[in-house]
């Protein structure tokens, strides 16, 4: 695959910051680089400053994290972009789901177009809402979950005291809550990308940190998602500032490829087969590449959008010609790109489909359910659906 079957649609500020947050710089070329960056240094520490005033006016009680009369489960993240969020949040929610629980996930529902501030995506059997209203991930797990309600609203308190109003649940889920610790949970867990690691350790702008790497010790447990060439710095670094948290590793496994609004599916060994070009608009692309490609595809060409991209009919006109051009089999995207492409109307003929994918543990995955049920303090549920 050359340069010219890469269409790339991020912006260059998002590529530059990649760059600057990932990269490392060395030598004299190095050291003017790092010289021209000093003012995103001096913002970013403006930045830590406003962050830990916020920490210690909580820990002074001046500010204070509000209970809800439900058991609350935070899955989050201490840097920005992908980490694994989305599928961590399903997968928890189906595995408390399948012990008994009365399980709703909250979102902010990043995109959506609502016309009021809080709404139920689903109430546990199907969608109620568009992928253009409830915005893609919530939509998504709306579809995928069932006897999993979903909620997306801007305020998370204010959606868990919607939740716990509406329906009779166990607990909640919040899906990238870490921050918002106006809500007081009862169980933190911190997800952590094991190729990207921390980056240059920086917080933003300089870097891709959120919070301070000693925020890590709010973390009553720690998830690394994917092996790479940062994960023994990680795990020493999630050790030093979260010692008490045990730490569980996960990969992503594909576990279905799925034609585009079908209920059709093709073998994941086909794909040995198959030349093909990626399509999607996600945080970290490349991770969606490498496990396309540890399948057996042969990627020919991708098209990368933005995290949350709106497609249009121009978007998807200059990927069926890459396709087309490049005599490709099929075009693979993934399953929150799949709810907005699916809605739209167009023509081609070469087959779309769907990876979908789950959680791989290293460890033993019941361990870590038994695990967040202890510390959520859940009572044990007599009707289960497994044994």
């Amino acid at each position: 695959m050359t340069s010219k079957d890469i269409l790339w649609y991020k912006s260059g500020l998002e590529k530059l910051f990649e760059r600057i947050a990932y990269g490392k710089f060395y030598g004299l070329c190095g050291l003017l680089i790092r010289a021209a960056l000093f003012p995103l240094y001096l913002t970013s520490i403006i930045y830590r400053i406003v962050i830990q005033t916020r920490g210690e006016l909580y820990r002074l009680g001046i500010l204070t994290s509000e209970k809800v009369d439900l058991k609350v489960i935070s899955v989050g993240n201490i840097s920005v972009g992908g980490t694994g969020k989305t599928p961590t949040t399903e997968w928890l929610a189906g595995q408390l789901n399948k012990r008994g629980y009365k399980i709703a996930i909250l979102s902010r529902g990043y995109g959506g177009k609502r016309s009021e501030k809080f709404g139920t995506v689903s109430k546990g059997d199907s969608a109620l809402m568009s992928p253009s209203e409830a915005g893609d991930e919530p939509y998504m797990l709306a579809k995928k979950l069932k006897g999993v309600a979903v909620f997306v609203g801007p305020d998370r308190l204010k959606l868990a005291k919607y939740a716990q109003n509406k329906y009779a649940l166990d607990a909640v889920i919040l899906d990238d809550g870490f921050q918002h610790i106006r809500l007081k949970r009862d169980v933190n867990i911190l997800l952590f990308d094991g190729e990207k690691g921390v980056g240059n350790g920086n917080l933003l702008p300089r870097g891709p940190l959120r919070e301070p790497m000693r925020a890590a010790g709010r973390a009553d447990i720690v998830l690394i998602n994917k092996d790479g060439i940062e994960i023994s710095n990680l795990i020493k670094i999630v050790e030093k500032n979260a010692p008490l948290a045990p730490v569980f590793r996960t990969n992503y496994k594909a576990t279905q490829l799925k034609k585009l609004g079908t209920d059709e599916t093709e073998t994941l060994g086909s794909l040995s087969a198959m030349k093909v070009v990626l399509i999607s608009g996600i945080a970290n692309p490349g991770s969606f590449s490498k496990l396309v490609e540890s399948m057996g595809a042969a990627i020919v060409g991708m098209a990368s959008f933005p995290d949350h991209h709106e497609y249009k009919a121009e978007d998807m006109d200059k990927v069926f010609s890459l396709a087309e051009g490049l005599s490709a089999n099929a075009i693979i995207t993934t399953e929150k790109d799949a709810v907005k492409l699916e809605a739209m109307d167009y023509c081609t003929e070469t087959p779309i489909y769907t990876m979908e994918i789950g959680l791989e543990f290293k460890e033993d995955p019941d361990r870590l359910i038994d695990l967040i049920i202890e510390k959520a303090g859940l009572s044990e549920k007599k009707d289960k659906i497994y044994p």
